[in-house]
């Protein structure tokens, strides 16, 4: 059954079968809402995914996608982001000349690490930044529009991965040895590999005082992750 999208431009809110924003005043920020409760467990020992709707550090609430002329700044808020995890979060950056991926990986009482990739090979973008906050529950990545060739417009796929870092009988039991948990911020109810993951709707470039925002609802550094970031950076 197909999900209820709302877009929103400016302070007002307009439900909408099929709204598209007009090319003039292309949107600079977009909000993209994912349910609340659809963290996934992937069991390495089964090779499979089950519901996880008590999960709560992977679970992505929010994207917030703010691309303006210099800098694009995403936002990932999650339901409660336990900084006690081994924490992953990995974004595709789709441009229409390019794919990029960006992982932010964060570890218990260390800072934040961020790894950038081409099609094949690492790129060199130092101006890039991210923050990892738990107290907001959320994930920050500042990228230069340079590094990415300032496209006209960009989309994204997100996924997010929490491992605990020591593992209760309950945790083996759901997840295996070397498990994790996660969610695709841009699918409810599943995480796919590869081309099975969701895409986010574009966000074309604008100026940083734009004002236009667009609320729609979502449809139905490499250490200790293992087996989940392989799955994740794929």
């Amino acid at each position: 059954m197909p999900s209820r999208r709302g877009v929103r431009l400016a302070a007002a809110l307009v439900p909408a079968v099929a709204l598209v924003l007009p090319a003039a005043a292309h949107a600079e920020k977009v909000v993209t809402e994912d349910s609340v409760g659809d963290a996934r467990a992937w069991n390495s020992a089964q090779y499979a995914s089950s519901p996880a709707p008590d999960e709560a550090s992977a679970d992505i609430t929010r994207t917030v996608v703010a691309h303006g002329n210099r800098r694009l700044i995403i936002t990932i808020h999650f339901r409660d982001l336990s900084l006690a995890r081994d924490n992953l979060t990995v974004v595709r950056v789709h441009t229409p000349q390019k794919k990029i991926r960006i992982g932010v990986s964060k570890k218990p009482g260390s800072r934040a690490q961020t790894v950038t990739y081409g099609r094949v090979w690492a790129l060199d973008c130092r101006a890039l930044r991210a923050t990892v906050d738990g107290g907001a529950d959320q994930v920050t990545i500042s990228v230069p529009t340079a590094c990415i060739d300032a496209p006209r417009w960009v989309q994204l796929e997100l996924r997010s991965i929490s491992e605990p870092v020591d593992r209760t009988e309950e945790d083996e039991g759901e997840l295996g040895s070397s498990g994790y948990y996660g969610d695709d911020g841009y699918r409810d109810n599943t995480i796919r590999n590869g081309s099975g993951r969701a895409k986010g709707p574009r966000v074309h470039r604008g100026p940083t005082e734009a004002r236009g925002v667009a609320r729609m609802r979502s449809p139905a550094g490499q250490v200790r992750f293992g087996v989940a970031w392989i799955h994740a950076m794929l």
